[in-house]
This record gives C-alpha cells, structure tokens and sequence, in this order.
C-alpha cells in the first residue's frame, strides 16, 4: 500500500510584485499581471501639440495568502474592490517607479 500523496499547487511568482490586501474581508495577496499607466491626453495648444489619452490597462490576479491561485475568491471581487485594488496597484507600482 502506498502513502497517500497531496499535491499542491504552484505558487505564482511575479515579476512585478505582489502585495497584501482583501476581498469581501478575507486577507489574501494581489498578484500583478501587466499594468499599463494611464497618459493623459493633451486637447490645448496648436494640433501639432494635441494628442488622445493612452493607456490605462491593469491585469491582476487574486492568490490565497500562501501565493496560491484563489478563483474562488476572485469570483468575490465586486466594482467597488477591483476600483480599490487597481488604485492600490498603482500606489505599489508608483512607490517602485516600475511600471
């Protein structure tokens, strides 16, 4: 008979970071995709100086506090959590100068 073995399942590593935070109250780590800064646009001036905003894109992905994938806990997010992750996203990356 042999031993029973468990399995686990990878955890992610990120090459732009990650970071602590929650959904629906429950802690959990925030896993940083691909992140896009927002350009604003420039509409004054002559039109040689006048250009249409860029940008903007956030991917992420919710881990369980061991790193691991949390699909469970990610189909919790609601508009309001994925608005305060992005803005936190953007904190995390700005205090690096990494995006």
């Amino acid at each position: 008979m042999s031993a029973l073995q468990i399995v686990m399942p990878p955890v992610r590593r990120s090459l732009r970071g990650d970071f602590n935070s929650h959904v629906a109250g429950i802690p959990c780590r925030i896993d940083i995709g691909y992140c896009e800064p927002f350009t604003p646009g420039r509409f004054t001036g002559t039109p040689e100086n006048c250009y249409p905003s860029e940008g903007g894109s956030i991917e992420f992905f919710v881990l369980d506090r061991n790193g691991r994938a949390a699909p469970w806990l990610e189909r919790k997010l609601t508009p309001n959590d994925t608005a305060r992750i992005e803005a936190e996203i953007n904190a995390h990356l700005g205090d690096k100068g990494d995006y």
